[in-house]
């Protein structure tokens, strides 16, 4: 699933704030159950890649759809 939502960044963050926001929870609640058994060994750079989506969302007015996929897609990097 964490793949599935990456995989569809630019869709996701073109649909509008709330889009992005809802795949930001999902990427955090999906992720944290994923790490809890796998312990990946980029998990401190997986979680700031997914906390960086939380703070391009703080302020809606200066959301910008082509940093959030590109943030997305940098998590999905990170996966691999």
């Amino acid at each position: 699933m964490l793949h599935r939502i990456a995989d569809d960044a630019e869709n996701i963050a073109l649909a509008d704030e709330r889009a992005a926001e809802q795949a930001a929870m999902a990427m955090d609640s999906l992720y944290i159950a994923y790490s809890k058994d796998a312990k990946p060994a980029n998990a401190a750079e997986v979680r700031a890649a997914i906390n960086a989506l939380f703070q391009q969302l703080e302020n809606p007015s200066a959301y910008n759809a082509d940093q959030f996929a590109s943030a997305l897609r940098r998590i999905r990097t990170l996966l691999q």
